[in-house]
Formats: C-alpha cells, sequence, structure tokens
C-alpha cells in the first residue's frame, strides 16, 4: 500500500497541518501537539485519501493506552487475504513498555501493507517513539495550537478550499476574529457555512450564524464607523444588540473596516497588492477622506482594547463597543 519512502517536508521542518494537500501516505506518520482539532482534521483527511486509493482498506483505530500487548505486531501481520489496513494510534506518549517497543520495531521495519499513523499529544512522554520516526526520517507534522490570527485565517482558507467552496477573504476573517483560538468552533462554523450556503460563504451569512438575524449586521455598524458617521455607528450598534448581535461580531467587523483603510492609506500600494476587491479597494479610499492618520491610529487601538473586552476583559461587552465608537466618533471630530 506504501512503499519505504520517508521523508516529504514534514519530517524535514516540522510543518504545521495546516494545508491538508501537503499531507501524503506514508509507512509511519507522526502527527504532534496538543491541538487536538488539527489532529482530528489531518487524520481524518488522511483516512479519506487512502480509502479512495483502497476502498477495500480497514481502518482500526485505537488509544495507545488500552492497547493490550501483541494487539499491534497482529495488526501490522502480513494478512492471508492480503487485506490493506490504515493503523491509528492515538496518544501514543502514554503507550506502555511493551507497546512501546512494538512500535520501535514497527517504524524501523514497516510492513508494506499497512499504514501506521500516529497522534503524540506533546511533552517529553513517549520520547524514544518520536525519535524513532525522526530516524526513520518519516514525516512529522506539527499539531500545536495556533498562536497568531495569520495562521488560524490560513488554516480556515484551507478548510474552505478542501471543501470545494468558496469564501471571501473578508468573510473568513470575520470568523478568526469571531471565534478566536477555539479550533474546533472554527472549523465547524466553517462547514457549517459551507454545507448551509451550497459551497458559499458570504457576509450575510456570517452575521446571520453569529446574530441569529440580520436586521442589523456587525458590517453595517462598521461601514457607518468607516464612513466617519461616529452617531450612525452607535445608533446601528444599538439596534444590532437589541437583535441578537454577538459584540465579538461586531468588533470583528471594526476592525476589517479598519485593516481596509490603513491598507489604502499607504502610498503607492493599489490593485492586487492590497490583497482587496476593487469595489472594496474604491470604497476604502471613498472613506479615507474622513480621516487622518492620527484619527486612524487611535481607532485601531480603541478597536484593540474593545476586542480584549468583548473576549472576557469586560463584564458589559455591549457597552464595551459602544465606548469604543464614541471614542472613534471624538476622536474624528477633533482631527
Amino acid at each position: 500500500m506504501a512503499g519505504r519512502a520517508g521523508g516529504g517536508r514534514g519530517a524535514q521542518d516540522n510543518s504545521p497541518a495546516l494545508v491538508l494537500s501537503d499531507l501524503a501516505p506514508a509507512p509511519v506518520l507522526l502527527f504532534r501537539g496538543s491541538e487536538r482539532a488539527l489532529a482530528d482534521r489531518a487524520l481524518a483527511y488522511l483516512r479519506t485519501q487512502i480509502r479512495q486509493r483502497d476502498p477495500e482498506v480497514e481502518v482500526v483505530e485505537a488509544d495507545a493506552s488500552s492497547c493490550p500487548p501483541g494487539q499491534l505486531s497482529v495488526w501490522t501481520s502480513p494478512s492471508l487475504f492480503g487485506d490493506r489496513r490504515l493503523i491509528i494510534l492515538l496518544g501514543v506518549e502514554e503507550a506502555g513498555v511493551e507497546l512501546t517497543d512494538e512500535l520501535l520495531q514497527t517504524i524501523a521495519n514497516p510492513p508494506d501493507d499497512a499504514i501506521l499513523a500516529l497522534y503524540h499529544r506533546g511533552g517529553v512522554k513517549g520520547k524514544k517513539i518520536v525519535d524513532a520516526v525522526k530516524r526513520a526520517g518519516f514525516p512529522i507534522w506539527a499539531t500545536e495550537p495556533l498562536k497568531f490570527p495569520r495562521e488560524r485565517l490560513a488554516l480556515v482558507a484551507d478548510e474552505v478550499a478542501n471543501l470545494n467552496a468558496k469564501a471571501p477573504r473578508e468573510c473568513l476573517q470575520m470568523l478568526v476574529d469571531a471565534v478566536g483560538d477555539d479550533l474546533h468552533e472554527l472549523l465547524g462554523t466553517t462547514r457549517r457555512l459551507v454545507h448551509d450556503g451550497g459551497g458559499v460563504i458570504t457576509r450575510e451569512a456570517v452575521d446571520a450564524h453569529f446574530a441569529g438575524r440580520v436586521d442589523t449586521g456587525g458590517f453595517d455598524v462598521a461601514d457607518a464607523m468607516a464612513a466617519g458617521d461616529g452617531p450612525r455607528a452607535v445608533v446601528l450598534a444599538r439596534r444590532a444588540f437589541e437583535s441578537g448581535v454577538a459584540p465579538v461580531l461586531v468588533v470583528a467587523a471594526l476592525a476589517y473596516q479598519l485593516r481596509s483603510l490603513a491598507k489604502v492609506s499607504v502610498p503607492g500600494l493599489s490593485g492586487p497588492s492590497l490583497g482587496m476587491r476593487p469595489a472594496a479597494e474604491k470604497q476604502a479610499r471613498r472613506n479615507l477622506r474622513h480621516w487622518s492618520a492620527e484619527s486612524l491610529g487611535a481607532a485601531i487601538c480603541a478597536v484593540a482594547r474593545a476586542d480584549a473586552d468583548v473576549k472576557g476583559a469586560s463584564k458589559d461587552p455591549e457597552g464595551a463597543v459602544e465606548r469604543c465608537l464614541i471614542e472613534i466618533s471624538r476622536r474624528n471630530a477633533a482631527r
């Protein structure tokens, strides 16, 4: 089922398991890190890819902590009927002495008719197994928590691509800003929006998902703020909260609009170099006349504070958003 060809970019640089198309079957693969959402996603993709190549493959999944001695040897033994197996072993850092020895032997001499996919949650336990995979040159993929928003944005973009769906970048950015660092929720929300939208994620769908209904959405508030109409933005924010829009979604929309303004404020940048649609760039340039460099910088700082407030720093997230909008409006009026 897989030849003895290790390596791959995973083995070379411990790449984050973000881009699923980079994952390819190998006799042994190791996914290492405490972010279970990334590991589950990668293993599900691997399972699908292998089954597409061989619909008759037998998939075996077990937890290392409850795998009895000798069981791995049974799974990796040649079948009389030529059956092929994908063996997924979770939590290998908890493997006992006997299972660890079996794993070391299997990694050193992998069977021709099986693929061994290992998940290690990280830490120093199970180091012998990790070192054995490294020595053998098999792929190791990092499944550590994603620290930076750009990584979460890349993850969502790849999930959309893997689903053969479409979504404007600003919609994906809103998802990342609204959900935060919970990757299970982020991926689940992305999949639901793709399913409900027939393969397309729209701004309206994002608003509807987080608000329950779209009377006034986060982008309505942000559009008014970007156009320099602070008082209207405050009124729309109150209306949005009354209709059930989450404060975090309003802040995400504000942050997106400020990023757009910051991009078009840079001299010499235009077109594809901005990473914006032509219509969005045109609107941002129209809005920019309502801003000075100082008021734009102050607004970015105010929204950053509001972002922290709506994600737990304040007991009154709606009030935090309103105060943010009032501060931005006053700064703009004084420019």
